[in-house]
């Protein structure tokens, strides 16, 4: 029987497109406030160019420096490539723009509207916690701020030295509660890294398709496939023995 339920977070209990989204328009019309003749709008797509350079130079390295990153210096280093892409140089702006953005989006913490309900029905019956491919540093605040932090046994992050599809940060994750992968379920939005490395890892998966995706035949195939968490709790209760 099930004991244990993981949950990802960006895209399974947080909203996160359209909250990142916003921070970053929030930020460039905070900042340009203080730099005349400079638009908003230039510096949000400066941003996405300079977050686009920045995810060309991760791709490039052999093996990801999963708890090695510094979130901070990253943040700031995309800030100051948008500025310097518009003329503006200088390490205090940039240090401010990350600052800023930090505020912004530790406000900006918008829930699903099925996980409260979802979450109160198996708390207490489950264990529950949370794998993500983030770090604690800018993981922990949200999920602190969300209110949902009571919830959670145990939070797995990249700090681990791993990330979703491996084996390895499931295992740390099932350590954490003391569950066995045969007894543990995994849900997550993505095919790839919750579906595909939860099957890997031996738990049980559940795929949560919001916008109604089609499996291909090159898909993981997961052993839940629900469009809301209001349906996991059934699905839960079908994968009792």
């Amino acid at each position: 029987m099930i004991n244990a339920v993981f949950f990802d977070w960006d895209g399974t209990l947080m909203d996160d497109e359209p909250s990142s989204r916003r921070t970053v328009s929030a930020t460039a019309e905070a900042i340009t406030e203080r730099l005349p003749g400079i638009d908003p709008a230039d510096l949000t797509a400066a941003y996405y160019a300079a977050v686009e350079e920045a995810w060309n130079e991760v791709k490039l390295v052999r093996s990801a420096p999963w708890g090695n990153m510094d979130d901070s210096a990253i943040v700031r280093r995309v800030w100051g490539g948008a500025l310097q892409r518009l003329g503006v140089a200088g390490p205090s702006m940039a240090t401010e723009a990350a600052e800023t953005w930090a505020r912004f989006r530790l406000s900006d913490v918008p829930l699903f509207e099925d996980v409260i309900p979802c979450l109160d029905a198996l708390h207490g019956r489950y264990l529950l916690g949370v794998i993500t491919n983030g770090s604690i540093a800018t993981h922990l605040p949200r999920i602190e701020a969300s209110g949902l932090r009571r919830y959670f046994s145990s939070v797995t992050t990249t700090d681990i030295g791993t990330a979703k599809p491996l084996h390895a940060i499931f295992s740390h994750a099932l350590a954490s509660v003391d569950a066995k992968p045969h007894r543990a379920l995994h849900v997550g939005d993505s095919l790839f890294n919750d579906v595909g490395g939860a099957n890997g890892a031996g738990l049980f998966s559940a795929w949560i398709n919001r916008s109604g995706i089609k499996l291909s035949a090159d898909d993981p195939i997961p052993d839940a496939e629900i469009s809301s968490l209001h349906e996991l709790p059934g699905v839960l209760d079908r994968l009792r023995p």
